[in-house]
């Protein structure tokens, strides 16, 4: 499942309110320096303050800043979760249905299965918690299931298999990041409960995944 990234907003600010006070401290420095030099000193000989040039550094974290999201709200990161759990079980039951690898079928059982269960605790949550699950703005997590499962029937043997796993190497190398930055965006208890209960499950899935990964390169 996928995040929107508001860790990168985060790092932005942080980075802006740096690049402020440097700005502050520069013009003071300037201000100083004017107040330091002779007046008697013919005008050209004035040193003339120079602007600092903005680092690329600056200037990305500016445009980042700018253009990034609002951190999520609790009845998003539900949203979301349900929406990449509906979108593991998807590709989970694509793959067990076109897989001629025993060990590769049995992996998309334990996502479908996991997964499956992350519905309903989503479900379950949200009941509890008396919020309504709402997708954030943009968000295309089942878009982006239906397009890797459209790439996985162009694919044959082998490659299908290889093609899954590598997926589910990377998703879930996301999922594990992005799940810890939600964990610490949520305010609800109960969801944060949730978020924390889904971190285990998401490491067991990536050590599935890489230990099969192994097992595939063996066979060619």
């Amino acid at each position: 499942m996928k995040y929107i990234r508001w860790t990168t907003a985060i790092a932005a600010a942080t980075t802006l309110a740096a690049c402020s006070s440097n700005n502050n401290r520069n013009a003071a420095d300037t201000s100083a320096t004017a107040m330091r030099t002779d007046t008697t000193a013919p005008a050209a000989a004035m040193p003339t303050p120079q602007t600092p040039t903005p680092t690329t550094t600056d200037t990305t974290a500016a445009n980042n800043a700018a253009s990034s999201n609002i951190a999520m709200s609790d009845a998003n990161l539900l949203a979301k979760a349900e929406a990449g759990d509906s979108a593991e079980v998807a590709v989970a039951k694509y793959m067990m249905l076109n897989t001629k690898s025993a060990g590769v079928r049995s992996f998309a059982d334990l996502l479908q299965r996991d997964h499956g269960k992350g519905i309903s605790q989503v479900e379950t949550t949200a009941k509890k918690a008396s919020i309504t699950p709402q997708a954030p703005a943009n968000d295309t997590t089942a878009q982006a299931a239906s397009h890797f499962i459209d790439q996985l029937k162009r694919l044959n043997g082998n490659d299908r298999d290889t093609a899954l796993v590598n997926h589910e190497i990377a998703d879930h190398q996301e999922d594990i990041s992005n799940t810890k930055a939600a964990v610490g965006a949520a305010q609800n208890a109960d969801v944060k409960a949730l978020l924390q209960k889904e971190l285990p499950e998401l490491q067991k899935h990536l050590d599935r995944a890489q230990a099969l990964s192994k097992q595939l390169a063996s066979k060619k």
